[in-house]
């Protein structure tokens, strides 16, 4: 059984692949992979992630909560979303 982290982390992997950066999806992706410069997310595919996770995982996510370190790898995205469903 996966704890809470794996579940993010897989589901979360599920949304990029799924079209969000499916035409240039070619990077493995672990912890340490930055979003925008490994994956190449630009601001519209942002945007349409930060959609995806407030659907996907039914939690908000405010302009506050936005900024580069988000993005700066997969590892904080992972950490952020968990934070957020366990507030």
């Amino acid at each position: 059984m996966m704890n809470i982290t794996e579940t993010i982390r897989t589901e979360l992997l599920g949304l990029l692949q799924s079209g969000l950066a499916s035409s240039t999806f070619t990077t493995v992706i672990t912890d340490d992979t930055s979003l925008l410069q490994e994956v190449g997310l630009d601001s519209v595919q942002i945007i349409e992630l930060i959609v995806a996770i407030e659907k996907h995982f039914k939690i908000p996510v405010f302009d506050e909560d936005i900024s580069a370190s988000l993005f700066d790898n997969f590892g904080d995205m992972v950490a952020f979303i968990e934070k957020k469903l366990n507030s």
